[in-house]
């Protein structure tokens, strides 16, 4: 295929397809381009789960019009979109498939345009964007490919140009983020976005053969039960966590549903939308606890027309139960005031580290437990309940709070958070400290100061 040079809606399929297969295949290595050596490394596996919703809508489907084959692409992509980087890598779509709006059979210029498209839309949905991430690298390589577009370029031409230019500026993202310097990675998205590319380019390589991957590929869509409200209300809470101990404590303080989902388990905007349907109000309030979950959260919002979608920029589960105090429907203001609660509420995690690294001049090792306070190493100890100490004992000692709630996890033994507890409480008798336990995977303590 080195004298293509149109692209037709079946083509097109067969690009996103080759890309899909190239980023499923390398999604480890996307995985574990991570900043912190933290078990959260999930952007591979959100952009692949991204992308072949994307696919599954159109894995059967025979389209010539590339116009109708793109926005049943971007409709699946949205719908499936998982984490931040999901989130982005559905917008370049989205705007790519305004850019091929009403085009039959699209020229190189015409793709060409419809990159740019998609860049721009993307950097639309990110209310502060960042230079060093895959919208960088989108940008320049669509910018730079357009710029090199000739009325005989192929579109094999075309995409070695667009592959080259996301490689180099990749490359470059180490130096343009100084998280990513300081950690010696490049950017996990945009390292996707150049997988997606690559297997784009390997479309017209006759030695690959799509049609084997989508034979062997599963497309697998949630199995879903309605169970949707039949009243309906006025208010309703929607929130994310998982661990059985954490949905209990969401539940009883008044969460109307919940979606299990969190740090390596992002959910997607579909599971959001699905979610809006069962609560069945008029006002639907969601709590994210994550920020790598707030971008699904707001494109669901973006989709959804039968109520009002009301975001509360919850970071952490802390940060949510704190807001969920807050809630009162009787009182007019009580969205800002779960809005305010929670920047009265700093938080405290622990995990293992799961390679060695060096993070703020800190040096991590394999397995070490480190306690993380607003994304900042605070301390590191061999064992949890060590390293919950430091944590406490760094807050209280530069940050002075009156209550500390400890959260503690799957990992985290009853008789031993009570014995740790019971040190820290003769320790600090002016703080008071309650344990709870949230049954929580990846994290063994979310602490509250509040």
């Amino acid at each position: 295929m080195n004298d293509v040079f149109y692209v037709d809606g079946n083509l097109f399929r067969l690009l996103l397809i080759s890309g899909a297969k190239n980023l499923d295949e390398n999604r480890v290595i996307v995985n574990n381009l991570n900043v912190f050596p933290i078990p959260d490394g999930d952007t591979g596996d959100n952009m692949c789960m991204t992308i072949d919703h994307g696919v599954s809508e159109v894995k059967d489907l025979e389209e010539a019009n590339i116009s109708v084959m793109s926005k049943k692409i971007s409709r699946g992509m949205l719908f499936g979109a998982r984490g931040n980087s999901g989130v982005i890598l559905s917008q370049i779509f989205r705007g790519i498939s305004d850019g091929l709006k009403d085009i039959e059979k699209a020229s190189v210029a015409d793709i060409a345009n419809a990159f740019v498209s998609g860049y721009e839309k993307a950097y639309k949905m990110v209310v502060n964007p960042v230079e060093g991430t895959i919208l960088t690298v989108a940008r320049i390589a669509a910018d730079k490919a357009k710029s090199m577009v000739t009325d005989n370029m192929s579109l094999k031409e075309y995409f070695k140009v667009l592959l080259g230019y996301a490689t180099i500026t990749l490359k470059d993202t180490i130096n343009l983020l100084d998280c990513l310097k300081k950690a010696n990675v490049i950017d996990s998205g945009g390292a996707g976005f150049v997988y997606i590319l690559e297997g784009m380019l390997k479309c017209f390589d006759t030695t690959t053969n799509v049609s084997d991957y989508i034979s062997s590929y599963k497309f697998e869509r949630e199995k879903y039960v309605s169970d949707m409200s039949t009243d309906l209300k006025e208010y309703a809470v929607i929130t994310v966590c998982n661990g059985d101990g954490l949905r209990e404590l969401f539940t009883n303080v008044g969460c109307d549903y919940i979606i299990n989902g969190g740090q390596t388990m992002n959910p997607s905007t579909e599971d959001f939308l699905r979610a809006f349907d069962l609560v069945n109000a008029k006002n639907i309030i969601v709590l994210p606890n994550n920020s790598n979950i707030i971008l699904a959260a707001k494109q669901a919002k973006e989709l959804y027309d039968k109520g009002n979608v009301i975001i509360i920029n919850s970071k952490t589960i802390a940060e949510g139960l704190s807001a969920m105090s807050m809630v009162n429907y009787d009182d007019p203001n009580f969205i800002e005031e779960m809005e305010e609660a929670i920047k009265n509420v700093t938080t405290g995690e622990i995990t293992y580290a799961v390679r060695d690294s060096v993070v703020d001049d800190v040096k991590i090792n394999k397995d070490d437990f480190m306690a993380i306070v607003d994304k900042k190493i605070v301390y590191k100890a061999n064992d949890k309940y060590d390293c919950l100490e430091g944590l406490i004992d760094y807050e209280v000692n530069n940050n002075y709070k009156g209550i500390i709630n400890i959260i503690y996890g799957a990992d985290v033994k009853e008789d031993e958070i009570n014995n740790v507890c019971d040190s820290l409480m003769n320790k600090y008798r002016n703080v008071e400290i309650n344990a709870i336990s949230g049954m929580q995977d990846v994290y063994s303590f979310i602490v509250s100061f509040e």
